[in-house]
């Protein structure tokens, strides 16, 4: 007999390697890889569906997930050969997440997973055929999904997980056709419907609400309940529960990881006490906070809770904000107030800014032009009105030393020197920029760096952002002229003469009759590639 630390045979050797493969490690894989499978929408870094996934795969891997959509990989894996069949049908758990479309073929399979699932517990997905993904949704899937709803419901109690992906039509019947089932083990309920539902409640009284841990609605007004015991709470694009119930189900939750609320907030604007503590979130990993329209309201949560130093935050929001978003909580004050690196993305293709900070977590989102009104009397006129800095007003940063500043494209005739001029004042704390920029905004910013506050012309404070002294500009776009070297240079020395000195400068090869004039205006000066 071999010992398991002896080499392998000849024979062995000349075998397959996946066929060498342990029980053990082929088990490993086959659960690894139903871990991925997951609710559309639900996860950036593998979808149920492979064909949809923002991950880079290896192209070997592409070819053959190109048409296999992940949650038939275990149909697939069971044809490979017989040891791996008889492997795949000892499994169960392989078995336990059923995709539902309501077509012939899917009621085969459906029947097929649900005999091999054994008693394992059940990710139940309601949800169009793909071949009609990008199509308008037909009635006619109506009485076939009731009928496999129906079918769904005589294994409500295995329910674990249910996911309905469908146009509200389609979700309020199937909860509807499951209204009358207990599922008192759900843990996770998640609705997702394209467009803007009814706004009349969706009544899920069946569902235990101390069981549910994730749950997700988006354009699906559901019955708000006392949801107790949330771990993942994200509403979105859609009718909201009132503010005071909501307030409720945060304090019900201690164990909160993730709150996101991308909702217009006067739905649920609802006053609520104001004479009571916030409420502690002592376990919130990631806020993510967000509207669509300009509405101060939206951020109304914030005043009512509080969450540690370490929670990941993200806003997103159109329009201009009319106040400061930490003026009424004290935990988003101690992350704003603490972030020393910052970095500000403007996409002019997409016409969004970003600003980004890694330690503290902090992200900011919003769009990049808004429409003004130009004249407000009949014809009304509008504008474009670009924006560069709403997000260090929003979240002012008094402690930020280190600023990037990337504006690659050249594509956006409303921004304009005012713009770089009150983003500057903004963070006037920095004491380093990184600027990646378009050659056509350098004379922007060299004005803006340049340019005097008021006072006396000789005070040391007169210049925007005082305490910067190293800067780092590379330039995108084509090769900067001798004007665009000319205005780096004078405004060197602009704030050299103002004792507010650039003392190390990184950029591009400067012309000699440019350069030597600026090493008079700047102590150290490394020259990088364009």
């Amino acid at each position: 007999m071999q010992h398991p630390d002896d080499p392998p045979t000849s024979s062995q050797l000349s075998e397959p390697v996946i066929a060498r493969l342990s029980e053990d490690l082929l088990y490993t894989i086959f659960m690894q890889l139903h871990s991925s499978i997951c609710f559309p929408g639900e996860s950036d870094d593998m979808p149920y569906n492979a064909q949809s996934s923002k991950v880079r795969l290896p192209k070997r891997v592409q070819c053959v997930l190109h048409k296999v959509p992940l949650w038939v990989v275990p149909v697939v894996v069971s044809q490979v050969c017989s040891r791996w069949r008889a492997l795949t049908f000892s499994v169960p758990p392989l078995w336990s997440f059923i995709r539902i479309t309501g077509t012939f073929p899917n009621r085969m399979m459906m029947a097929n997973f649900f005999e091999r699932s054994q008693n394992a517990p059940l990710s139940i997905l309601f949800t169009q055929p793909a071949a009609f993904h990008n199509l308008p949704y037909s009635g006619n899937y109506n009485f076939d999904l009731l009928a496999m709803a129906t079918e769904v419901a005589e294994l409500s109690g295995r329910i674990r997980e249910l996911g309905i992906v469908l146009p509200a039509i389609g979700i309020r019947l199937i909860l509807g056709a499951l209204i009358n089932y207990a599922m008192p083990n759900l843990h996770k309920l998640w609705l997702y419907s394209p467009d803007v539902a009814n706004r009349s409640p969706i009544p899920i009284t069946n569902v235990n609400p101390l069981s549910v841990r994730v749950l997700h609605a988006r354009h699906t007004p559901i019955q708000w309940l006392p949801f107790e015991g949330l771990v993942h709470l994200e509403i979105s694009a859609g009718p909201a529960p009132t503010l005071p119930a909501l307030l409720f189900t945060l304090k019900s939750s201690p164990l909160l990881e993730t709150l996101s609320l991308r909702i217009p907030m006067r739905h649920i604007g609802e006053e609520a006490p104001n004479d009571k503590p916030p409420i502690e979130l002592l376990r919130l990993q990631d806020l993510r906070l967000g509207i669509d329209k300009q509405d101060d309201a939206a951020f109304a949560i914030l005043p009512y809770i509080s969450f540690p130093s370490t929670t990941a935050v993200q806003f997103h929001f159109a329009g201009q904000l009319s106040s400061c978003l930490y003026e009424r909580n004290d935990s988003l004050r101690d992350i704003a107030t603490t972030t020393q690196r910052a970095y500000l993305t403007a996409d002019t293709s997409r016409d969004v800014v970003t600003i980004e900070s890694d330690d503290p977590a902090l992200f900011i989102e919003y769009n990049g032009t808004v429409f003004v009104t130009a004249l407000p009397w009949p014809p009304i006129v509008y504008q474009h009105h670009a924006r560069l800095c709403e997000g260090f007003l929003a979240a002012p940063l008094p402690a930020l030393t280190y600023l990037s500043v990337c504006i690659e494209l050249w594509d956006n005739p409303s921004v304009s020197s005012m713009q770089f001029n009150i983003l500057f004042d903004s963070v006037a704390s920095i004491v380093e920029l990184s600027t990646y920029i378009h050659v056509g905004y350098v004379e922007y910013i060299a004005t803006a760096l340049s340019k005097r506050m008021g006072g006396n012309d000789t005070e040391a404070g007169s210049l925007r952002c005082p305490n910067l002294r190293r800067w780092s500009l590379k330039w995108s776009g084509q090769e900067p002229s001798v004007d665009d070297y000319w205005r780096i240079e004078r405004c060197c020395a602009a704030r050299a003469e103002a004792g507010v000195p650039i003392e190390y400068l990184e950029t591009t090869a400067f012309p000699p009759i440019v350069l030597g004039t600026l090493e008079r205006s700047v102590a150290a000066i490394s020259t990088v590639e364009h």
